[in-house]
Formats: C-alpha cells, sequence, structure tokens
C-alpha cells in the first residue's frame, strides 16, 4: 500500500469548482457564478476527482449531487470557504460613504450637469456627489473619478467608452 500524498492546495480553481457546483447545483449555474464556461468547470472537477482518485457528483435529474467522496469533501473544505468569504467582504470596500466623483469639461459642467445634478443625485442614491473641472482631452482618466466625460475624438476601442454628442 503506498502513501500517495494529496495535493488539495495545489488544486484551488477545482476546489472553488467543486464548492460552487454544490452551492449552486448543477454545472451550468456554477459556471455562471464563475464566470467560465461549463467545460472548464468540468475540467477542474476531473482534474480534482483524479486528485483524490474518486467520484465527487452523480446525476439526479438536472443536478449534480454529491456522492458520499463529495459529501466529505465538502464537509472537509465549507468552513475554509466561509472564512475566505469573510475575508473576501473584510476588504470589500464600502462606497456608500465614498462621494461619487463625475469630472468633465468645465462649459459641460455648467451647461448641462450641474443644472441637472438632482438628477444625477436621484440615480448614485445616498452617495455624495462631487463634481471636478476636467478639461484635459488626451491622456489617462485620474482613476479616482467615478465617472470622466471627455470633449474628443475617440478610436474605436472597448464598451469603456461611450459617445454621448459632440459639442
Amino acid at each position: 500500500m503506498s502513501n500517495r500524498k494529496v495535493n488539495l492546495l495545489g488544486r484551488l480553481p477545482s476546489l472553488r469548482a467543486f464548492e460552487a457546483i454544490v452551492r449552486c447545483g448543477n454545472i451550468a449555474a456554477a459556471a455562471d457564478e464563475l464566470c467560465v464556461i461549463e467545460g472548464a468547470v468540468s475540467k477542474h472537477i476531473k482534474a480534482l476527482e483524479a486528485e483524490l482518485r474518486a467520484k465527487l457528483f452523480i446525476r439526479v435529474s438536472r443536478r449534480n449531487e454529491p456522492t458520499p467522496a463529495g459529501e466529505r469533501l465538502i464537509q472537509e473544505t465549507r468552513s475554509a470557504f466561509a472564512l475566505l468569504r469573510q475575508a473576501e467582504q473584510s476588504f470589500s470596500h464600502d462606497l456608500s460613504n465614498r462621494p461619487f466623483v463625475l469630472a468633465a469639461p468645465s462649459t459641460s459642467l455648467l451647461r448641462v450637469i450641474i443644472p441637472n445634478a438632482r438628477l444625477i443625485q436621484e440615480a448614485i442614491g445616498d452617495r455624495p456627489l462631487q463634481f471636478v473641472a476636467d478639461d484635459t482631452h488626451y491622456g489617462a482618466v485620474d482613476a479616482s473619478y467615478s465617472l470622466s466625460l471627455r470633449v474628443e475624438e475617440v478610436p474605436d476601442v472597448s464598451n469603456m467608452l461611450l459617445k454621448l454628442a459632440d459639442e
């Protein structure tokens, strides 16, 4: 009989996929939650099953139910995932007290944005609203801005840019 060492720490992405399937009930829902395709989740489960030399799920109707080995694994890892979620929440930034910083060219601020500040405030809720006059036409946008409006010709790039109007 060999003393084969199991390396679960080297399989953290696979464990994450496993835990998501147990919680969500099936591979499709787990893939949606993890923002990956179903094939990637299946591949992680196969790798984890190979590492553990045990089948982790059985298919029941449209659900993936843990086998006895899967039940044992979820019991052993559930508290670790709870601690990770707790750590994640403690590091999440509470945006409710940070101001919503809207940067725009001074003429746009004076003509359009400030006169409609009430509507903007309603849209962002209770967050404090702050305006910044930024007449920069090119270059990097200040990372502290929640939203930056610019007047310039922009190349067709990612969906992060949206042309509103010609000024």
